[in-house]
């Protein structure tokens, strides 16, 4: 519905298209005490399949692909505050 206004936020704080950058670790709780709105945004990102059987199995989402889930929340100036871990 509003992605198309997200993406482009978004890209540009990416080194690299799909690389999620790495900040320091914020509580959830912390951000909910200073922010009255944030979004919550996750996503898969695909992976090569692992050769190994039991290694693909972690990584299999269970939509006939093979990736990565992340979350982020995302304040209301477009400010990625917490990028999940992958």
């Amino acid at each position: 519905m509003f992605i198309h206004l997200f993406v482009p936020p978004l890209r540009k704080t990416l080194k690299r298209p799909g690389e999620i950058p790495q900040g320091k670790s914020i509580y959830l709780e912390d951000i909910l005490k200073n922010c009255a709105d944030v979004l919550l945004d996750g996503t898969e990102r695909p992976v090569q399949r692992p050769s190994d059987h039991q290694r693909a199995n972690e990584y299999y989402s269970g939509k006939k692909t093979h990736s990565v889930k992340n979350s982020m929340l995302v304040l209301p100036d477009l400010r990625v505050v917490w990028p999940s871990q992958t």
